[in-house]
């Protein structure tokens, strides 16, 4: 009984945090007020037009140039032709060029979403100057608690007039300077092999500017700035326990330490065991540590799945004398029972920056090609980060992050390839060099990539995916489905959002938005000769050919 009721609880405290995540790719649907925006948006890759009225055929009132700021009042405003599958926002716009010389009137009107959630062009940011977590005030009981949000630079970082990269900069911000946060793009974007948003901010001067978030920590002021006082440096690296006692806190500076209770959904289960330790053993990750104070302190990096593809990160502090630190977590594991060979291990370590778990890591040897011209390959499954600390030792390498590295033994080369989905060796093209086929998805989307494997190198063939909260990125496009069968052929649907309607309007919407997509799809060359959607593509020559539907495929 006493299981069941922990149960129940856990499912009520789990439901309540996942609807705290926000709906991410767009605005929540606000009504229009007359003075005050509701948020306010760039645009970001190519002119757009501003319409007189929520459809494509209204008149167009001005041209947006890149870079141009507008104000937005209401999301969400139904198309006047196809109300159930097209939203616009109600903007204005003033011109740049207007001044007390050059008077010019505010343009209003109508921007379509599909600017947003399907060209990524435009930059939307909403206010959010709170954080508001759930926290566990005494053993079992949980209260929600409100603070002001703020961000703590990584490094030095220019603070920008606009959120661009090309775009005039005010100042540069300090390593440790706290500032507080006034809004976010509700989008990310990926900048230097980082994927972070863009953040309106303000100094203690109020001097405000944007600044991308690949190189700011966001969290409550309070915890901010007791990170600046307590001296806080940002390293990235891993711990052991070296004490029998190595206590977790829940700030930088105190005596606070982590409360435990059955009820915690948050924390490990093995901090549970320890009530409120770091398990003998174990490797944490850290990205930093206090330098001020008699007593100094690690940060610890904990990542924790909410609902499907959904995490939340949480932060906990262990006192520098109880652990030991190393830089990279390669360091360790090349003393651990492994099976790769130690040159093609620190190779591999290279190419990934750190942190090879040498005792997960798998190598397999393959040939392909010809008779006459073979190549032989190693194709490696790198995982990184620490290995679990465990009885069962087969379930030691079940959370290790995984990528994929290949080597191409005649050559003397490594190539590197990365993805966050599951890959597989497929021969697509029949020429006994196998292509990898990358499929991932998760609640709301779904990814497909096939790469092709040159000497030296692996060349990225196709990129598709469909994200239901718009945070598909550039080379990702909107299409209902796509899938390699069985026969090694690529099936496509149609962008199902907008053709599952048989009403004239939509289906000429329909026409309209699959033209673009064909546009787009410079992969893939379309038969006149028969329907664009679905697609069937054989491989040949690293392009996919369109065929007709096979007949043994329903």
């Amino acid at each position: 009984m006493k299981s069941v009721l922990k149960l129940i609880l856990f499912s009520i405290i789990l439901a309540a945090a996942c609807k705290k995540k926000q709906t991410g790719g767009r605005v929540g649907e606000v009504a229009a007020s007359a003075d005050k925006p509701i948020a306010n948006a760039f645009v970001v890759k190519s002119a757009i037009a501003i319409y007189d009225a929520p459809e494509d055929r209204a008149k167009a009132l001005a041209t947006l140039p890149i870079g141009s700021k507008i104000d937005v009042f209401q999301s969400r405003v139904p198309d006047k032709k196809i109300p159930d599958k097209a939203f616009w926002y109600k903007v204005k716009y003033s011109p740049l060029t207007a001044d007390a010389k050059n008077p010019q009137a505010p343009v209003e009107g109508f921007v379509s979403e599909r600017e947003e959630v399907l060209r990524d062009n435009l930059m939307v940011f909403e206010a959010k100057t709170e954080l508001s977590a759930t926290k566990e005030t005494a053993p079992g009981k949980f209260e929600d608690i409100k603070e002001p949000l703020a961000v703590i630079v990584t490094t030095s970082l220019n603070l920008r007039k606009s959120p661009a990269l090309n775009a005039a900069v005010i100042r540069t911000l300090q390593n440790g300077e706290v500032l507080n946060v006034l809004e976010q793009s509700s989008k990310s974007v990926e900048i230097n092999k980082r994927r972070a948003h863009w953040y309106l901010l303000a100094d203690e001067k109020g001097e405000k500017g944007y600044a991308f978030g690949g190189f700011l920590l966001e969290g409550g002021k309070g915890e901010m700035l007791a990170l600046k006082n307590a001296g806080f440096q940002f390293s990235s690296g891993w711990i052991q326990p070296v004490a029998k006692e190595a206590k977790i806190f829940v700030a930088a500076t105190g005596a606070a330490m982590l409360q435990i209770s059955d009820a915690d959904y948050r924390i490990p289960s093995q901090w549970h065991e320890t009530k409120g330790a770091l398990q003998p053993g174990a490797w944490i990750r850290i990205d930093g540590s206090t330098t001020k104070g008699a007593t100094q302190r690690y940060r610890i990096v904990h990542r924790r799945q909410v609902e499907g593809d959904y995490f939340e990160t949480d932060y906990y502090y262990v006192d520098k004398k109880v652990v030991k630190f190393v830089k990279d977590y390669f360091s360790v594991s090349k003393d651990l029972p492994h099976e790769m060979d130690a040159e093609l291990a620190q190779e591999v370590n290279t190419y990934l920056g750190g942190d090879l778990n040498a005792q997960c890591s798998k190598v397999v040897e393959f040939e392909g090609g010809p008779a006459e011209n073979p190549r032989r390959f190693k194709a490696i499954l790198a995982a990184i980060g620490a290995s679990r600390v465990t009885a069962d030792k087969d379930d030691v390498c079940s959370y290790t992050e995984r990528q994929t590295v290949f080597s191409e033994v005649s050559l003397d080369k490594t190539a590197l390839f990365r993805s966050a989905a599951n890959g597989e060796f497929r021969d697509l093209d029949g020429d006994k060099i196998p292509e990898l086929v990358s499929q991932g998805g998760g609640r709301g989307y779904w990814t497909l990539e096939v790469y092709s494997v040159k000497p030296g190198k692996v060349v990225q063939i196709a990129a598709l995916g469909n994200s239901m909260d718009g945070g598909s990125s550039d080379e990702r496009l909107n299409f209902g489905y796509a899938n390699i069968t069985d026969q090694g052929l690529l099936e496509i649907g149609a962008p199902q959002y907008v053709c599952e309607s048989t009403e004239a309007d939509a289906q000429a919407q329909c026409a309209k938005d699959t033209a673009a997509i064909v546009k787009r799809a410079a992969f893939l060359k379309f038969d006149k000769k028969l329907k664009p959607f679905p697609f069937y593509g054989q491989l040949k020559d690293d392009k996919f050919v369109q065929v007709a539907k096979p007949a043994d495929i329903k």
